[in-house]
């Protein structure tokens, strides 16, 4: 479902949001965490690329949430990336940037240089 989601996201992010819900309802079915924090962040994509910024925050903050039980660094690191461009899109730069700013780090210490240079990136705009 995940898959299906991310393959959907550019393209149709309704049906990506559709995906993830499904995904998000699986997982949590199971009990598999990873997957539950995975699909929340993949609704607050969708809901950011639909625009629905608030929308796109509320699940955030969701993963945010489910996070803390859970060390996954990755993760914390796409979290805070999704919340910058939230706030880039809600005209709020220094909230922006505070997010992008504590992703590249994450990235940084993970070495893994693609999502720091797409951090960067972010930071630029």
């Amino acid at each position: 479902m995940l898959e299906l989601s991310a393959a959907y996201k550019l393209t149709s992010p309704d049906s990506s949001l559709k995906y993830a819900s499904l995904a998000k309802s699986v997982a949590e079915t199971i009990s598999y965490k990873k997957g539950l924090i995975t699909s929340v962040l993949a609704q607050g994509e969708s809901h950011e690329l639909l625009a629905n910024f608030d929308s796109a925050l509320f699940f955030y903050q969701q993963a945010e949430s489910l996070l803390k039980n859970y060390q996954d660094t990755l993760l914390l690191a796409d979290l805070y990336n999704s919340y910058g461009g939230v706030y880039y899109y809600k005209d709020q730069p220094e909230l922006a940037m505070v997010n992008f700013i504590k992703a590249t780090e994450l990235y940084e210490s993970l070495r893994k240089p693609e999502l720091v240079t797409a951090a960067y990136s972010n930071l630029a705009i």
